[in-house]
């Protein structure tokens, strides 16, 4: 009998010993929100997120939401992560960046141009479009694996005269693989790339580098879309970068369905909404990508593109200057606005255009710290398209659509940003849920009950 007593005892203090070490666990984790669902307790965490490593002859710099973030480099035997300690971090090889609700801005400088991205956590399908494998292309696809097993990615590329045969990439453990478009699709000026993830954790950055020999002639990255779409919006893009310089810019369009599609565009701004020529029930063969030049555009503020399709289509628009150097910047489809969540992101000390087109009326909040230490709060409202930009330079920004049907995107122009780069409002990780266990005494065997079976 003693025995069978200090038995249900060992068992009960076993019980309580990892609900305790449950809770302690569950206390030190600074990210994770517990919530009820449907009854159950949920554990809500921020997956963490990758940055893309440098570019060659480029100043390339994270710009992560506080000093004490855990990173860690994403190559062969690195896989402890320290605090960052530092704002601004270096970039060379992909950065790995703990879980947290802010989004961070990764960003590229040289010879006048600008490429900007937001790191993520990455997403198993995705389509870009845009780039060039043609003779000025030194463009590649920054194939990411964080985990610490193989991955593997199917590529299928798109050109003028339809599907190029898909290439499967392995890419080894806590390692990134490069693959230039070149190599994707030989001398094809126009193509778009389907990137499927098949197995393992990857994360996936398109960038468009072109040049003339020495000379550069621009960079920019491809935003990625989660998937084709009947109705794709452009939200930001502008017909010029100061007085008296005009920018050309050009759509690309694919239909990567079995069935040809009519698109028809419409260009949204503050003056108005009109569209374009090309752009009125134009007929698009499917498989193969297609580029129509906007010309003429008399557009004198920052505008939206909405397109409008019978069948499923992805879509990115190309805007492209000379000062000095060339440099342009891709727009690529972006997600409508969660309503009523905050979207955060540091803008280490650019200077960014904000662009917005709704459905309907717009209402915007938003919360911004500039680079001289004050602290400011506007409210930006109107009919279908808005745009805003601050006084100065800004470091953390906050965003928070206060209407649903919203749609935006961040647009760095002129010398206070170094070149020509968009990116569309697009958190670079959510949050996920889990079911956490709940302990439940009913299943410790009592000391009494076992003692009643064994008379």
């Amino acid at each position: 009998m003693k025995n069978l007593w200090q038995q249900a005892d060992k068992r009960i203090a076993l019980a309580l010993g990892l609900v305790i070490i449950g809770l302690v666990i569950s206390l030190l984790a600074p990210r994770a929100t517990q919530v009820k669902f449907g009854g159950r307790v949920v554990d809500a965490t921020y997956p963490a997120t990758v940055c893309p490593g440098g570019v060659n002859n480029a100043v390339s710099v994270a710009y992560l939401p506080n000093p004490k973030v855990a990173v860690r480099s994403v190559k062969k035997a690195s896989v402890t992560l320290r605090p960052a300690r530092t704002y601004r971090y270096a970039l060379t090889t992909p950065l790995f960046v703990d879980g947290n609700p802010q989004s961070i801005l990764a960003a590229n400088t040289s010879s006048g141009w600008l490429a900007s991205t937001v790191c993520t956590a990455g997403s198993g399908d995705s389509w870009f479009v845009g780039g060039s494998a043609g003779i000025s292309s030194a463009g590649y696809i920054d194939l990411i694996n964080s985990g610490l097993s193989e991955s593997t990615v199917d590529l299928l590329a798109y050109s003028a005269n339809g599907p190029l045969p898909l290439q499967s990439i392995v890419i080894p453990a806590n390692t990134e693989k490069k693959i230039y478009l070149d190599s994707l699709a030989p001398g094809e000026e126009k193509i778009a790339v389907h990137a499927i993830t098949r197995a393992g954790r990857v994360t996936a950055y398109y960038i468009d580098i072109r040049k003339k020999g020495l000379r550069s002639l621009g960079a920019d990255y491809v935003a990625p879309a989660d998937e084709a779409s009947k109705q794709v919006v452009l939200p930001g893009a502008i017909n010029s970068v100061r007085k008296g310089v005009q920018l050309d810019q050009d759509i690309r369009l694919l239909v990567p369905g079995a069935a040809d599609a009519t698109v028809s565009g419409t260009i949204y701004s503050v003056d108005g909404a009109f569209v374009p020529i090309g752009l009125d029930n134009l007929r698009l063969p499917h498989g193969k990508v297609v580029e129509i030049a906007l010309s003429k555009l008399t557009v004198s503020t920052p505008f939206a593109l909405v397109l409008n399709s019978d069948q499923p289509i992805v879509a990115g628009m190309v805007s492209q200057t000379k000062l000095g150097t060339s440099d342009f910047a891709w727009s690529g489809a972006a997600s409508e606005l969660p309503e009523g969540e905050s979207y955060s992101i540091n803008m280490g000390g650019h200077l960014p255009l904000l662009s917005f087109y709704g459905n309907g009326k717009i209402s915007i909040q938003i919360d911004y710290n500039l680079t001289s230490g004050k602290s400011r709060s506007v409210e930006v409202q109107g009919d279908r398209k808005v745009s805003w930009r601050p006084e100065g330079a800004v470091n953390r920004i906050e965003i928070r659509a206060k209407s649903s049907g919203i749609f935006g995107g961040i647009l760095f122009s002129g010398n206070a940003n170094s070149g020509l780069s968009y990116m569309p409002l697009r958190a670079g990780a959510t949050l996920q849920n889990s079911v956490l266990p709940q302990a439940d005494a009913r299943v410790i065997s009592r000391g009494s009950g076992t003692s009643a079976n064994t008379k």
